[in-house]
């Protein structure tokens, strides 16, 4: 009876904050996407690639990682090898959905220690929680403006280990988000030490096109006060 209480509970909550949103609209993405390639080109000689496949209600379904993969393959024609795979469920009664990684080669599990688990907290935070077998967990929140612009993340580790000693990681680390006047966005900042702000990571993003349907197709990353940065190109299918 106490569990039926919880799910009922749970499922009340998640119906509070309204319907739950599309991947489609999380992502920003205009139209109905069927797949989206995005290629980071972090130098003359490393490219990282993510293929991002969406269902017809525009939900997410799976993630196929490229890690493995330089220019002169790209120049030379060779297809990239994919490493990982993310293979979403279907978000059920309360809005949660899990995520497990597969090797694109192999099939076997890759985070079979791990649970990781997808939900909306609120119909502005959304929660990505990874819990391991040590009694670790990972916990990763996106704050969003109206209309699902993303307003600021923060990532938290945690366990329930008895460690009275100072640990770094357990500090959570925010990032803020800022657009233009036209919605793009422009810049983030990562805040490694809220004490004192050492160390933050300043990116600034500079779209250069869009398709016609008026998502992104190119823009350009760069960190402030380093010579780090990426061009970056999407590809989109869309459903007929």
């Amino acid at each position: 009876m106490k569990n039926v209480l919880i799910l009922t509970f749970m499922f009340i909550s998640a119906c509070c904050f309204g319907q739950i949103p599309t991947d489609w609209q999380v992502d920003g993405l205009k139209g109905k996407v069927k797949k989206n390639t995005t290629s980071w080109l972090l130098s003359d000689t490393a490219i990282v690639i993510e293929e991002t496949s969406y269902n017809k209600q525009g939900f997410k379904t799976e993630i196929r990682h490229y890690d493995d993969y330089s220019f002169s393959e790209q120049q030379k024609g060779i297809k990239p090898k994919c490493t990982a795979l993310d293979k979403f469920s279907v978000l059920d009664t309360t809005s949660k959905r899990e995520v497990i990684t597969y090797d694109c080669f192999s099939k076997k599990v890759l985070n079979k220690e791990v649970k990781r688990v997808e939900y909306w907290e609120s119909d502005k935070i959304y929660v990505i929680s990874e819990e391991y077998l040590d009694s670790k967990e990972i916990r990763f929140t996106k704050l969003y403006f109206e209309g699902y612009r993303l307003m600021k993340s923060t990532s938290y580790v945690s366990s329930s280990q008895d460690d009275s000693s100072d640990n770094s990681d357990n500090r959570p680390t925010p990032t803020a988000y800022f657009y233009n006047e036209v919605g793009d966005l422009v810049k983030t900042h990562t805040y490694f030490d809220m004490v004192d702000s050492t160390g933050d990571r300043i990116t600034t993003i500079a779209v250069v096109n869009k398709d016609e349907k008026g998502n992104v197709v190119e823009y350009k990353e760069r960190v402030e006060g380093t010579e780090l940065g990426s061009n970056v190109s999407c590809k989109y299918e869309y459903y007929e």
